[in-house]
Parts: structure tokens; sequence; C-alpha cells
């Protein structure tokens, strides 16, 4: 039987989210507050609002049923794909393409 181990990001401010792309990347279900870029990592039934204790201790309880658990585990390591290194370089390299492009067509009006 494999035993899944929870991630939880409860932040308060915007984060460096590398931590929780990690997590996701070896398939962790995670949990998180509603701040910074972690909705854009997360659904919205894994987050909590900043400060509100409550609000997250439900969702650790809920994070223990283990249904719940291999599929956000499935769903983190897919997500996190979009994260990787290859990734983002092919889009960073997008953007200044098209910035670029933008910039020669300005220059010619």
């Amino acid at each position: 039987m494999v035993r899944l181990r929870s991630y939880i990001q409860p932040s308060l401010t915007k984060e460096l989210l590398r931590a929780l792309i990690e997590a996701m990347s070896r398939g962790c279900p995670a949990i998180g507050s509603r701040v910074g870029g972690i909705p854009e990592l997360l659904q919205e039934d894994c987050m909590h609002n900043p400060k509100n204790y409550k609000e997250l201790g439900k969702l650790i309880l809920n994070s223990l049923n283990q249904d719940w658990m291999k599929e956000q585990a499935q769903r983190n390591f897919h997500v996190a794909k979009n994260y990787y290194k290859d990734v983002l370089d092919r889009k960073r390299t997008m953007f200044w393409e098209k910035f670029r492009e933008f910039c020669e067509n300005k220059q010619k009006v």
C-alpha cells in the first residue's frame, strides 16, 4: 500500500511557489491559501482564505480521504509538468519573440 503525504502552504502573502510546484511534481496532494499564484496551481476545494484556521482545519481533515488524496496526487503531478524548465523556457522564448515582433511593427508605423 502506498502512503501519500500532503503538502500544506498556508501563506499570508505571495510566496515563491517553487516548493509547492516541487511537491506537486512528486505527486503530493496539496492545500494552500488563496494568495499570490497559489490559485493558479490548486483547485478551489484545496484552498482556504489566509488566516482562516477553521477553513484550513477542515481542508486538512478532508485531505485524509484516500480517494481525494489519489485524485489530487494525479492531478498535481500533471499540472506541475507545465512548470518544468524546458516548458517555461519555451514560453519565455515565445513571449520575447512576440515582443520583438511587436516592437518592430511599432517602429514601421
